[in-house]
């Protein structure tokens, strides 16, 4: 998919379900690694 911003700059990007599931992992990454870093803090409290 290819979006012409201005005079002569396109801006290509993949096709839509790829940048779909791309966000979608990157979002699950993020959710993960928030959950991991509490554990980690709730551990060290504990212990």
């Amino acid at each position: 998919m290819e979006l012409e911003l201005a005079d002569g700059i396109t801006l290509v990007l993949p096709p839509i379900l790829i940048t779909i599931i791309g966000i979608i992992v990157i979002i699950l990454l993020v959710k993960w690694s928030k959950e991991v870093e509490t554990r980690r803090f709730q551990f060290s409290c504990i212990s």
